[in-house]
């Protein structure tokens, strides 16, 4: 995971918008590559969208990241980032965090793919917090 990881409260209904939207434009690519002959790409970096559970309040999540498979679909990780929370009256919050998580790609064409990802977040100086969602993969 990489250092900029942020966290921001946003409507759900606006984060489904988005995930279904990337889904949709995903799936609808032309799959000429399915007719090509097999390539294997090394690398891939990937779009989190989700949400943060944080005892009983949920915030939107987002963030970007690079990912290596030691195994199929399967993949874990485990990195820094930063958590911004925006306060209304107050400004911004910001705080360090320590991500633990594994996830599963589903290839939907031969560089792209999507994965269910369960996280969690190690806060300084905070609470622990739950973050899951879907990460959209473009290998290369």
């Amino acid at each position: 995971m990489l250092p900029f990881l942020t966290r921001k409260k946003v409507p759900l209904s606006g984060w489904a918008l988005l995930l279904l939207i990337l889904f949709v434009g995903v799936c609808g690519i032309n799959d000429a590559w399915a007719d090509s002959e097999e390539l294997e790409f090394r690398n891939k970096i990937t779009l989190f969208g989700g949400v943060t559970q944080e005892g009983s309040e949920i915030d939107g999540s987002i963030g970007l990241g690079a990912t290596v498979h030691p195994y199929a679909g399967l993949y874990f990780l485990i990195g820094p980032g930063i958590e911004i929370v925006d306060r209304k009256d107050e400004g911004n919050e910001e705080s360090f965090i320590f991500r633990l998580g594994v996830g599963y790609d589903f290839e939907l064409t031969p560089r792209w793919s999507l994965a269910p990802e369960f996280n969690v977040d190690f806060v300084s100086g905070g609470d622990n917090a739950l973050v899951y969602g879907l990460v959209l993969g473009y290998a290369f």
